[in-house]
């Protein structure tokens, strides 16, 4: 019983083992496939780009330079014959304006003259200009008059020649309009504004482009690494766990049981074929075709005298006990060999002769006495049967009466 505790806590601190070290492949695995996924995408989005390599995008960004550096260029001189334009239309208008202004005023001085002129005239009684001349006019009149009239022509000649003078300036050329102008300069100002943006988005991309090939260099080797580890773990792990094709596979756990339960099936039959005179044999079940079921620690009785093996829940009673009996003492011998010399030195067997025969007891008691005669074991055997009772030298007999239960040992002597 303390073997087979100590059997079962051995078996439960490797299948933690086991989980853990799985537990522990699985995260590293699925965190190489989260890498790799990872850098999947990375390469999709850099597959996306409009440019297939990193020189295509910068001659690209250098031509767009180029051209945006040309259309500065036409801008400006664009605006430098418009301002020019400006300058010398607005000082011809300026001029035209101050000459048409003068103009006016002498014409509307000429005119009002006139005006008083013939007012005068008919205040004066005189029905029209030539009754007027008739009459003599005074010096100073004249020379009032004559003054107007000389600063009436001046103006006028000034007037003509500044009007001569400003059509000479304004011939050959062609009337501005400026408004269209002005769109055209809003038009190559919009257009300035796309390409400073699309120069700004590839400079950005450039750069983003640049730190995502940076990082997917770096992490290359890791990736190349991880990836034969992976390939190696997986392998490792589909070999422990028996995931991989075929029926002739089994897991890791399974193989190390069968073997551990094949060295316990042959130290129990060398006690079983005494027991059963040589009839009975404890075989393995032969579950070759069908290695991933939960049969591998099945087991088969073969029967020696017929030569045909058969399930071990077929025996009967008395058959039974001898091969859990066979199974214990083999068990036994196993851990003794495979324990580094830690020694099983008792065994105690509760009834189970009642299913046996006087034939079956006799071998039994004779393996029993054998075990602890020559291998020097405790062998205890609790039964109210007398063919064993008789058969024990040594006993610790139990009576009970109406005072309790009392013991008392029988040394046999």
């Amino acid at each position: 019983e303390k073997a087979g505790k100590e059997l079962e806590i051995a078996r439960n601190e490797e299948a933690e083992d086991l989980k853990e070290r799985k537990e522990k492949n699985r995260s590293r695995k699925e965190k190489c496939s989260n890498s790799l996924t990872e850098t999947k995408t990375k390469l999709n989005e850099l597959a996306k780009l409009a440019y297939s390599s990193l020189a295509e995008a910068k001659k690209a960004q250098k031509a767009v330079e180029l051209e945006a550096e040309e259309i500065f260029d036409n801008i400006e001189i664009a605006q430098k014959n418009f301002d020019s334009a400006k300058n010398k239309l607005t000082a011809i208008v300026a001029e035209i304006e101050t000459m048409n202004k003068n103009l006016s005023s002498a014409e509307k001085e000429a005119k009002q003259l006139r005006i008083n002129y013939e007012a005068a005239l008919k205040t004066n009684g005189f029905e029209n200009e030539d009754l007027f001349h008739e009459y003599d006019v005074g010096e100073d009149e004249i020379e009032d008059n004559q003054e107007i009239i000389n600063d009436y022509q001046t103006q006028v000649k000034v007037n003509a020649e500044s009007l001569e003078i400003a059509k000479k300036d304004a011939a050959g050329k062609e009337l501005i309009d400026v408004e269209a102008l002005e769109e055209k300069v809003e038009t190559i100002k919009e257009k300035e504004e796309e390409i400073r943006e699309f120069l700004s988005d590839t400079k950005s991309r450039l750069s983003i482009n640049k730190e995502l090939y940076e990082n997917i260099r770096e992490q290359k080797d890791d990736y190349e690494d991880n990836k034969r580890l992976y390939a190696i773990y997986s392998r490792l792990y589909d070999l422990a766990s028996g995931n991989v094709s075929g029926n002739s596979r089994i897991t890791l756990e399974q193989y190390v049981q069968m073997a551990g339960f094949d060295g316990i099936i042959a130290a129990a039959n060398r006690r079983l074929l005494p027991m059963t005179d040589r009839q009975f044999e404890l075989i393995r079940h032969d579950n070759s075709n069908e290695k991933k079921s939960k049969t591998t620690l099945d087991l088969d009785v073969l029967d020696n005298f017929t030569g045909k093996r058969r399930p071990v829940g077929s025996l009967s009673g008395g058959e039974s006990f001898k091969a859990s009996l066979s199974l214990a003492l083999g068990l036994s011998d196993t851990v003794s060999m495979n324990a580094g010399g830690i020694q099983m030195d008792a065994l105690f067997i509760d009834e189970g002769f009642g299913s046996l025969d006087s034939k079956s007891n006799s071998s039994v008691i004779e393996v029993l006495n054998n075990l602890s005669g020559k291998n020097n074991k405790l062998v205890g055997l609790i039964s109210h049967r007398e063919e064993i009772i008789n058969s024990i030298p040594n006993q610790i007999k139990v009576t009970k009466d109406r005072s309790g239960s009392h013991i008392e040992i029988d040394t046999g002597f």
